[in-house]
């Protein structure tokens, strides 16, 4: 590339540029969330059959990818990503590269102020959710399976109204149906999109492990044209059901105050169905699901008839992105729970998923690795464990306590790395290989507490 750019280069290139030249360094969670950005734009731009380089991007391709954004993201979403590429092209401005910046001079409308207006959820958030449907459901309020189909596929309300018990594929454990053409009154920026915003007409999405356990649970009794979900009065999802629903967790949470006689008061924290569907495509964007995995899982097609081999040759490999990204949430999800109901053991959530790409990676290439993943959750939570065992337990003026932090290190960080391609020889010297190729490294110190004396692997294995 020389000490150049030309309009040639790639985006990922003019990326690289740019960091190397700025001016002050950049922390690598920025250089991290910068690049993903700028691979997601290419990634966009190949999809459209356009050849990622700096002099493909003008104002027609920048209001068709903002259109798209809007199609997925949240306004927060929109405005990082916006402001990344504005960033990078003011960079190129300067240099000469480009003569304008386009990026620059887009103006977020707030495309929620609409009946689906809402916000992600964080990670941390979302176990709140999660947590607060199995306590309802355990308090006799049948809440749980509405929110958990919603959590993981990201549907639209009316899709899920629309789900039948036929739809479950049981067998492939993923839900199989058809969408019907969106004739919904479009948005202005829709409007103002020559290019056809079109709907898949068969979607396939996966479903993982533990929800479509729940699902054949909650079935048996129900014929195969019955609904499949359910509102909290017992009859099928219709209409706002989903947001009684929505209405009841925020209520349980504390983000959503009732009054007798007036209206309800909304914190900040407060979402609605819609929250998932951001909140989904968002998880699984941070995990480096690729954008056409998201936008297949979402019901979203930017294929022409063109584009149909494409489309098919890629669509096996959606499906599977897709699947090993929710069956990696719900381990998450459902570990997490469980660690705390029945040892009341918190999970640093938020520490965990600053690194879940990686881990998303891994389990790509071999799926037994989630359950290597299930063992450092654990190893979190038994750190947090085994500091306050010291505090409670050690003598503090005994100068040779063991600390936690020379026991375990950074519960979360894995020994190894995958190197080449999953089916290549892997070794991993050291180390005691279990669950085929996934090695676990035997901590040297065992306590003399009961929990933390369990092997992880041997803890939570169903």
């Amino acid at each position: 590339m020389g000490d150049k750019l030309h309009s040639k280069n790639t985006l990922i290139e003019a990326y690289e540029f740019w960091e190397d030249n700025h001016s002050m360094k950049w922390a690598d969670s920025t250089k991290k969330s910068y690049r993903k950005t700028v691979e997601s734009v290419e990634e966009y731009m190949i999809s459209n059959e356009l050849e990622p380089i700096i002099e493909n991007i003008d104002y027609g391709f920048i209001k068709q990818w903002e259109n798209y954004l809007y199609e997925i993201f949240s306004e927060k979403s929109i405005k990082q990503k916006i402001a990344t590429m504005a960033s990078l092209f003011n960079f190129l401005n300067k240099l000469g590269t480009v003569n304008s910046n386009e990026f620059a001079i887009i103006t977020i409308n707030n495309n929620d102020n609409q009946a689906s207006h809402s916000r992600e959820l964080d990670i941390q958030e979302l176990y709140e959710v999660f947590k607060a449907a199995q306590q309802l459901e355990a308090e006799g309020t049948p809440i749980l399976l509405p929110t958990l189909v919603a959590m993981f596929t990201g549907f639209r309300s009316v899709t899920l109204t629309k789900l039948k018990v036929s739809t479950v594929n049981f067998n492939k454990s993923q839900l199989e149906f058809k969408l019907k053409e969106n004739k919904s009154i479009k948005t202005t920026k829709q409007k103002n999109n020559k290019r056809p915003n079109n709907k898949v007409k068969e979607l396939i999405v996966p479903i993982p492990p533990k929800l479509l356990a729940l699902i054949e649970e909650n079935t048996q009794d129900l014929e195969k044209n019955d609904s499949l979900l359910y509102g909290l009065r017992g009859k099928p999802l219709a209409n706002k059901q989903m947001n009684y629903i929505t209405k009841t967790l925020c209520t349980k949470l504390g983000w959503l105050n009732e009054y007798e006689g007036e209206e309800d008061e909304e914190s900040e924290l407060a979402f609605t169905p819609h929250g998932f569907r951001y909140t989904l495509s968002t998880l699984l964007y941070e995990m480096g699901v690729s954008e056409q995995a998201i936008r297949h899982v979402l019901g979203h097609s930017h294929f022409e008839l063109g584009n149909l081999r494409l489309y098919i040759k890629t669509y096996n490999k959606q499906v599977k992105e897709i699947k090993v990204a929710q069956m990696l949430l719900e381990m998450l999800l459902f570990t997490a729970y469980e660690i705390e109901s029945q040892f009341n053991l918190k999970i640093d959530l938020k520490t965990i998923f600053d690194s879940i790409d990686t881990h998303y990676t891994n389990a790509l290439y071999n799926i037994e690795y989630l359950q290597y993943f299930k063992s450092l959750i654990l190893n979190s939570a038994i750190q947090n464990l085994s500091e306050t065992l010291q505090v409670e337990q050690l003598n503090p003026m005994q100068t040779n306590a063991v600390q936690p932090q020379s026991i375990y290190g950074n519960p979360m960080q894995m020994p190894y790395q995958f190197t080449g391609h999953p089916t290549n020889h892997m070794s991993y010297p050291n180390y005691v290989p279990v669950y085929g190729q996934i090695p676990y490294q035997q901590p040297s110190v065992q306590f003399t507490n009961p929990v933390t004396n369990m092997h992880p692997i041997n803890f939570l294995q169903k």
